[in-house]
């Protein structure tokens, strides 16, 4: 059995090579962000805004918005506070707002008092089930 390596690569050559998986990765996460039906956030709604863990291809992506835009990077102080990236006229980072975002007000978790339907916005066209978004979620979890 042949076992291939990847050849001996410069710092300069790892550093390009991994930017080549990262747009490989990045398209995928787009991919996925495409399957969650949208709804259109009001402006000044923030009531869902919360600080919450990012995916690391997620925090690629939001890196290179941040970057490309000269949006400074934040932190919250506690998973509890409101996202740090909230101003009053709305979110600095939506284009690229993470699936934990997105899936609020499209998800349908059966019985939960707590399910991520958004009780300020339309519905969508379609809610995704649990099962859905579990799939989507673990295949973002992965890249």
């Amino acid at each position: 059995m042949e076992i291939k390596v990847l050849p001996n690569l410069s710092v300069q050559g790892s550093v390009r090579l991994a930017g080549v998986l990262d747009d490989v990765r990045l398209q995928r996460l787009q991919e996925l962000y495409e399957m969650v039906p949208s709804i259109q956030c009001k402006k000044s709604c923030h009531e869902c805004c919360g600080a919450h863990p990012w995916f690391p291809i997620e925090a690629v992506n939001i890196k290179r918005f941040m970057l490309k835009y000269d949006i400074r990077e934040r932190h919250a102080g506690s998973l509890l506070d409101m996202c740090p990236y909230i101003e009053s006229d709305g979110c600095l980072i939506y284009p690229v707002r993470p699936i934990l975002c997105r899936l609020f007000g499209v998800v349908r978790h059966g019985d939960y008092v707590a399910d991520m339907e958004c009780p300020f916005v339309s519905k969508p066209e379609r809610m995704l089930s649990e099962e859905e978004s579990d799939r989507i979620l673990d295949e973002v979890k992965m890249l």
